[in-house]
C-alpha cells in the first residue's frame, strides 16, 4: 500500500492535505470529547460545548479543547501524510540539527515583535470600522478576544507554566509541522519555487487562524518562519522562532495581569516609536545579513525541491521453469 500511495503525483498529494486536516480536526474533536467527559460533563453537555466552546466560561474544557484542536487539526495530518507518503516526500520535515545561525533566532524573533505591532496597526486601518464588513469583522475579533483571555487567565506560576505550553509549545510544535513541514515543502516541490511555497504557506497559516484584523502580521511572521527553515535546514528554528513569539505574549500578559498599573497599550508601544523602530530594523539588517552568511541552502536546495513520486513498478516475476 505505502508503494501505491509513493506513486501518487504532487498534485494529488497537496489536494489530499486538506481531507486529511478534515480527518486530524475530526479525531482531535472526539478526543476533545472525552476529555470534557472525563472533566464531569455528560454526553449531551459535551457535544453541546463542542458546537458553541467560544462562549463556555469553563477555562479547563477551553484548554482541553484548545489542545485536542491543535494536536488534530494541525498535527495530526503531517503525520499521517508523513505516513502515508514517506519520509522522502517532506524531506522527513528537515528535522536535522540546525546549522549554528540558530543562536541568531532568539534575537531576531524578539526584535520583530514591535514590527509585527506595527503591522497590526496598519492592518486594522485598512478595515474601516464604518463599513459593515469591518463592524463584522472587529465583532468577530471581539468573540476570539474575550475567549482567548479567559483561555489565558493566569493565576500563579503554575498557570503561566501551563499556558506556556498549551498557547505556546503546541502551536509551535503542531502549526510548523503541518505549515512549514508539509505544505511549504509540497507547495515548494510543485511550483519548483521556495518563494513561492513560503508566501503561499504563510497566506494559508495567517487565513487559518480567521483573525482578519491581524492578517498581515502574522503573514509576515509565517513567512519569517518559513526562510528560518530553508536557511537553516531545520524545522526546529521555526518551532523556536514560533514558541518565542507566542511565549512573549504570554508573558507579557502574565505580566500585567499581575500589574494593574500597567496597561497594554503601553506594553504594546514598548519598541514601537520612531527612532526606536530605526534602530530594531538597522539591528534586524545586520542580524540578517550574518545570518544569510551563514546559510547553506544552496547545499540542500536540490534534495529540497527535488519530486519524491516513485513510479509504480511490479516487483520482477520469476521465469516460468523450463525442463
Amino acid at each position: 500500500m505505502r508503494r501505491v500511495f509513493e506513486s501518487f503525483p504532487l498534485s494529488f498529494r497537496l489536494v489530499f492535505i486538506v481531507p486529511l486536516i478534515v480527518v486530524g480536526y475530526v479525531v482531535g474533536m472526539l478526543v476533545g470529547l472525552m476529555g470534557c467527559m472525563i472533566y464531569g460533563y455528560g454526553p449531551q453537555e459535551a457535544i453541546d460545548l463542542l458546537s458553541d466552546f467560544q462562549n463556555t466560561s469553563d477555562v479547563g474544557v477551553l484548554r482541553i479543547l484548545q489542545t485536542c484542536f491543535q494536536f488534530g487539526g494541525f498535527l495530526l495530518p503531517a503525520v499521517f501524510f508523513l505516513w502515508m507518503f514517506g519520509r522522502s516526500s517532506v524531506n522527513e520535515y528537515m528535522l536535522r540539527k540546525p546549522n549554528i545561525t540558530w543562536l541568531l533566532v532568539p534575537l531576531i524573533t524578539i526584535l520583530s515583535l514591535p514590527i509585527m505591532e506595527v503591522l497590526i496597526n496598519f492592518n486594522q486601518k485598512l478595515i474601516p470600522a464604518s463599513s459593515s464588513w469591518g463592524a463584522a469583522l472587529r465583532k468577530q475579533e471581539a468573540i476570539a478576544e474575550s475567549m482567548m483571555e479567559q483561555l489565558l487567565a493566569m493565576d500563579g506560576m503554575g498557570d503561566l507554566a501551563l499556558m506556556l505550553f498549551i498557547a505556546a509549545v503546541v502551536p509551535a510544535i503542531a502549526e510548523e509541522f503541518l505549515f512549514r513541514g508539509l505544505i511549504q515543502n509540497q507547495l515548494s516541490k510543485w511550483t519548483k519555487n521556495v518563494h513561492l511555497g513560503i508566501w503561499i504557506s504563510a497566506i494559508l497559516f495567517s487565513a487559518i487562524h480567521m483573525q482578519f484584523l491581524g492578517f498581515l502580521p502574522r503573514l509576515v511572521l509565517g513567512a519569517l518562519f518559513g526562510y528560518l527553515v530553508i536557511h537553516t535546514g531545520s524545522i526546529w528554528t521555526a518551532v523556536l522562532a514560533h514558541f518565542l513569539h507566542n511565549g512573549m505574549s504570554v508573558l507579557g500578559l502574565y505580566y500585567l495581569q499581575n500589574n494593574p498599573g500597567l496597561s497594554e497599550e503601553e506594553l504594546e508601544q514598548v519598541g514601537t516609536q520612531p527612532l526606536q523602530l530605526v534602530f530594531i530594523l538597522l539591528a534586524l539588517s545586520i542580524l540578517g545579513g550574518a545570518f544569510m552568511k551563514k546559510s547553506q541552502w544552496p547545499k540542500w536546495k536540490a534534495a529540497y525541491l527535488a519530486n519524491p513520486v516513485k513510479p509504480l513498478t511490479m516487483p520482477p516475476q520469476k521465469p516460468d521453469h523450463q525442463e
